[in-house]
Order: C-alpha cells, then structure tokens, then sequence
C-alpha cells in the first residue's frame, strides 16, 4: 500500500505518513536510521551492533524509489538505505534499543557508507 501523504516535520526530526486507510504514523529520524536495509546496517545487525544514530540525527532529503519505496538521506550523511512502503507500515516508533551502538560506532563506519 503506499502512503497517501509524506511530510518531514519542520525541525526535520521525524517523518509523518499518512495512509490510505486513515492511519497517521510518525517515525523519528533516529528510528528510521536504526531500521534502514542497506548492506552497512545489515552486516552491524549480522555482527549483534546496533545502528549508530544519534538523538539529533534529522532528514535531510527524501526520493522516491520507484513506486515501492523512498531513499531518506540523514544530516549525517548516511543515504544508502531503502525503504518499502510495507517496512515502514509496519514500523513503530521506539527509543533506540540499549546495545553496543556507542561501543560499536567506529567500527561500523570503517565499514564504509
């Protein structure tokens, strides 16, 4: 199903989508970062890290992927991960997980964007 609206909040920190059944969900920048798909984060989870991301991480820019998806580029530069109309319904804003992401932060950026 895919969003009948999307709009990022005026401090940039969070993103509203609305779909078509009437249902209005908001997602923190920090929690979309922690949940992207790309190969960098899979291989974070893969290893038991959590995704680095910060409490004033913010979207900088959103592109469409086909009609399937948007591209959600981050103030920290990280736009690498897609994310499915599906994946983000079924979503929940959350406080990051407690984990080894501030012990693990450097190495999952020698991994590379």
């Amino acid at each position: 199903m895919q969003p009948s609206e999307i709009s990022v909040a005026a401090d940039r920190a969070s993103l509203t989508i609305v779909w078509p059944d009437g249902v209005h969900q908001t997602l923190s920048a920090p929690t979309l970062r922690q949940i992207s798909r790309s190969a960098l984060s899979e291989s974070a989870r893969l290893k038991g890290w959590d995704v680095p991301a910060g409490d004033s991480l913010t979207i900088t820019a959103l592109e469409p992927v086909g009609v399937y998806a948007i591209n959600i580029t981050f103030s920290d530069g990280y736009a690498k991960g897609i994310y499915p109309w599906d994946m983000l319904r079924s979503t929940h804003d959350a406080a990051p997980v407690p984990g080894r992401t501030a012990d693990h932060a450097d190495a999952i950026s020698e991994l590379g964007n």
